[in-house]
């Protein structure tokens, strides 16, 4: 794997910040994570962690979908079109009608990661469970499936679903 001159040189810059003025070093921009570039498995899980941190806790769909996200996202979920944009605006639009979102499990590797949460869509009876499926390529996430299937009022089954 090559790294990029760029993040060789923000690296330096960083450590000669440590040890010289700051204002002597100058700022380096960050590489967006979009178009994709190569990078390792623990700065894939970084780059997943920080999405998932983002939407589910921080509520940050727009930021999070910019800095995270390929503009031409392909969306499998069949009520939204692909494209970065359409993905901000059915995530934002949850979030707007009182959706809460509770992350139950993640997991990652290997370009793959998954959400299991608890979604409790604003003005419904009954919360659902998700699973959001991610698939990375190099630092950008490129492509999502999602599979929900709402709490039925009269469960046969006793054990949680979310458990």
């Amino acid at each position: 794997m090559q790294i990029p001159t760029s993040t060789i040189l923000c690296t330096l810059a960083g450590f000669l910040a440590r040890t010289a003025s700051a204002a002597s070093i100058a700022q380096c921009d960050p590489i967006p994570n979009c178009p994709p570039h190569p990078t390792t498995i623990e700065q894939q899980r970084a780059v997943f962690t920080n999405f998932i941190n983002m939407i589910y806790k921080g509520g940050n769909v727009t930021e999070a979908y910019l800095t995270y996200v390929s503009e031409d996202y392909i969306q499998h979920n069949p009520s939204v079109l692909s494209g970065r944009q359409n993905a901000i605006d059915a995530v934002q639009g949850f979030i707007d009608t009182g959706a809460t979102f509770d992350v139950m499990h993640t997991a990652f590797d290997d370009g793959w990661g998954y959400v299991f949460s608890r979604v409790d869509f604003g003005g419904t009876a009954q919360p659902a469970a998700v699973v959001d499926v991610l698939r990375l390529n190099g630092s950008c996430i490129v492509e999502h499936w999602d599979v929900m299937q709402v709490k039925p009022a009269n469960a046969t089954n006793p054990l949680a679903m979310w458990s």
